[in-house]
Order: structure tokens, then C-alpha cells, then sequence
């Protein structure tokens, strides 16, 4: 599977499970996300955005990594330019590190971009290291994550036919509308599968 990891300016925790998430990747860095590459230990291919968030000692410690430069007067993210280099290179799962955190409409844009992705037909994962975002559409989901792993969904557009099992608290084709907390804080008993008829929304799982 031809997999892009991009390094976003959000706050990151180097868990085994993001080591093993990122592996065998090909990276690229958004703006200031190039300064958990050292924390991850690895080198991006390239180093994208306006540079307007990295600083000058970022600069300096990769002198040697090709730089896609961007004005400041744009109309796209750093974040979003940097998903567009892994799209024009025939990505088919993409890695979002370091979409959580920093400044909020930030990040509802990567999770907006994560369904856009996911539409079409590029798997994706926004993740911090001790919290996962994944997109949910249309499809039946399989999480394998331990007993007492807590899971939620938020709706993004009205969602009917959710079903939940191998949790505490089972679904079976419920309604689910925007605002709705009924989803929220499951916890995961055994081999929990997610699954939706229609609508979309985030499936958010915290890791560690």
C-alpha cells in the first residue's frame, strides 16, 4: 500500500502504536510539523507550507530537505497542501500526525479533509499518539483495540443504522443526529465493530 505519513504542528505523544502506525511510510512535513521528526526519527522527502510557523532553528537543523515554498497569502493550509502532495502521488492510506491540538479550526479542517479523503477511497487516520480520528461513512468498521478502550462517535451529519457491538453500551440500528451524546464514552468489551447505513461523522478512539 503506497502510505504518506504528514507531520501537522499539532502536539504528538511517540507511542508504540504511532511507531508502528508510521512505518514503512514515505513522510512529508506541514510547516512547523517538521519538528517531530527527530522525536519520530525519520526524514521527510520533502517540507511543504509558508514556513511562517517554523522557526528559525527548525530551519536550520534541515538545511538538506527539499522545501515546497508557499506564500502566506494563499487560499489552503500547510496541512492541506501537504495532502494534496500525497494525493498527486497516488496515496491510498494517509497518516495525519499531529492533527489534534493547536488552534481548533485547524483541526476540524483535518477532520473534515479525513471524511474527504476517506470519500475518495484513501484511508486515512488523524492521531496524537494516545488518540486516534477516524472517518466514519457508510461502512462497517473493526476495531481491534484492547478491553476497556474507550471509543466515540460524533455525528458530523445525521447518521441512521448505527450499530455498535462488543461494547458496554450496544447499538443496533439507532439514530444518531448531529449534537447527539449518545455515542459518546463506549468502552470497548470484545472485538467492537462499528457500523452505519447513512449519514457521516468521527470515530474517536483514545489509545492510551
Amino acid at each position: 500500500m503506497n502510505k504518506f505519513v504528514i507531520l501537522l504542528g499539532g502536539e504528538i505523544s511517540v507511542t508504540p502504536r504511532l511507531s508502528a502506525l508510521i512505518k514503512g511510510g514515505r513522510y512529508v512535513a506541514a510547516d512547523s510539523g517538521m519538528r517531530h521528526a527527530a522525536s519520530l526519527g525519520i526524514t521527510p522527502e520533502i517540507w511543504i507550507g509558508d514556513f511562517d510557523s517554523a522557526d528559525e532553528q527548525l530551519l536550520r537543523q534541515y538545511p538538506d530537505i527539499k522545501r515546497q515554498h508557499y506564500s502566506t497569502d494563499k487560499n489552503a493550509t500547510d496541512g492541506a497542501l501537504a495532502i494534496s502532495y500525497a494525493t498527486d502521488k497516488a496515496a491510498q492510506q494517509i497518516i495525519l500526525v499531529g492533527a489534534q491540538g493547536g488552534r481548533s479550526d485547524h483541526a476540524v479542517a483535518h477532520f473534515m479533509q479525513s471524511i474527504d479523503l476517506v470519500r475518495s477511497g484513501i484511508s486515512n487516520i488523524c492521531t496524537n499518539g494516545i488518540e486516534e480520528v477516524w472517518p466514519l461513512i457508510p461502512d462497517t468498521h473493526k476495531l481491534d483495540f484492547p478491553a476497556g478502550t474507550i471509543i466515540s462517535i460524533i455525528a458530523l451529519s445525521d447518521i441512521s443504522g448505527l450499530c455498535i457491538s462488543g461494547v458496554k453500551w450496544p447499538l443496533d440500528n439507532a439514530d444518531l443526529p448531529i449534537g447527539s451524546t449518545l455515542a459518546l464514552s463506549n468502552v470497548i468489551i470484545n472485538k467492537a465493530v462499528v457500523s452505519v447505513k447513512t449519514g457521516y461523522g468521527l470515530l474517536v478512539i483514545q489509545t492510551s
